[in-house]
C-alpha cells in the first residue's frame, strides 16, 4: 500500500494481482488496475516527480509481483506502460521496491 506524493490517492496491491486506487478522504474506490497474470502484488510505489524543489503529483505507479514481474502503470489512462520480466527467468520473488527521492532510479529486491 502506498500514498501518492500529494496524498490524494492510496494504491493497494492485492493478492489476486489487481491494484486498487482509493481516495483517502472518502474511502471510495477510484479505479482498479488489473494485470493479466493474476499473480499477487508484493510491492507498490508511486514514482516521485519534482518541479523545482517541490514534489508534484505522480501519474506513474510501479508494482512488483511474487513471481518477479515489474510493471509500470499510467494513472491518466489506467494502462500498463512498461514491464520487465527478466526476474521471472531466475525464479526470484520480488518483495520490495523503492525509488530514489528524485524518481530517476528504481531499486527492487527479493
Amino acid at each position: 500500500m502506498a500514498y501518492d506524493p500529494e496524498g490524494k490517492f492510496i494504491a493497494v496491491g492485492c493478492y489476486d494481482g489487481s491494484i486498487k486506487i482509493y481516495s483517502p478522504f472518502t474511502g471510495k474506490l477510484h479505479t482498479t488496475l488489473v494485470q493479466q497474470s493474476g499473480i499477487p502484488i508484493t510491492s507498490i510505489r508511486w514514482r516521485p516527480q519534482f518541479s523545482g524543489k517541490n514534489v508534484r503529483a505522480s501519474t506513474v505507479l510501479i508494482a512488483t509481483t511474487s513471481d518477479g514481474l515489474i510493471q509500470w502503470y499510467h494513472m491518466g489512462t489506467n494502462k500498463m506502460i512498461n514491464e520487465i520480466t527478466t526476474h521471472r527467468d531466475t525464479g526470484n520473488n520480488l518483495c520490495c521496491s523503492d525509488y530514489t527521492r528524485d524518481g530517476v532510479s528504481l531499486l527492487v529486491a527479493g
